[in-house]
């Protein structure tokens, strides 16, 4: 994926998550704070960087890491809503 996509992406999911509305309910915010990735996925996010840093992904390889990627920014987005919502409640 290019950097303008990832980019272009990055402003969609914004404008429709809108992360500094702080508009959710005090529960579903402070369970989106838990959300991470479980320990299977962070192991296969390190091996497929290391990879990368090596220079030997596979282009399947890559994709996946992009995925992952794209995962991260959408969780990012999420738990900053959350946060603005936390602080909107307290």
């Amino acid at each position: 994926m290019s950097a303008t996509f990832a980019s272009r992406e990055s402003s969609i999911l914004g404008r429709m998550i809108r992360p500094d509305r702080g508009d959710l309910p005090e529960a579903v915010a402070e369970w989106m704070l838990k959300a991470e990735f479980d320990e299977v996925d962070r192991d296969r996010i390190r091996e497929l960087s290391e990879k990368a840093r090596e220079g030997s992904l596979t282009p399947e390889e890559d994709a996946e890491l992009e995925d992952y990627g794209d995962v991260a920014r959408m969780l990012e987005l999420m738990k900053a809503k959350a946060k603005a919502s936390l602080r909107r409640s307290a």
